[in-house]
């Protein structure tokens, strides 16, 4: 089958990935990603997020070693909001 006029199509593929992600959670870091997510209705939550929700539900004892080593790896997180995070959480 040919097409030539994709763009309905990639549209009603693009809604159909969007339902499936419907309460499913987004992970991004980048702030324009967040933002995009955001406005698709997606739930978004970022790697410190992450870390924040494997420490409530006991999969991590600590979130500051971990995010720690994401820093000296290379990996980039604002450090103002790391430490903000780490405060909220109590470490």
């Amino acid at each position: 089958m040919l097409v030539a006029d994709s763009g309905p199509l990639i549209a009603l593929a693009r809604l159909d990935l969007l339902a499936l992600l419907r309460g499913a959670v987004v992970l991004v870091d980048e702030r324009r990603g967040r933002a995009c997510a955001v406005d698709l209705g997606l739930q978004v939550l970022g790697t410190l997020g992450l870390l924040v929700r494997a420490r409530e539900q006991g999969l991590v004892e600590r979130v500051r070693p971990l995010a720690e080593a994401l820093l000296v790896s290379g990996y980039f997180l604002a450090r103002p909001l790391v430490d903000r995070t780490l405060a909220a959480i109590g470490e």
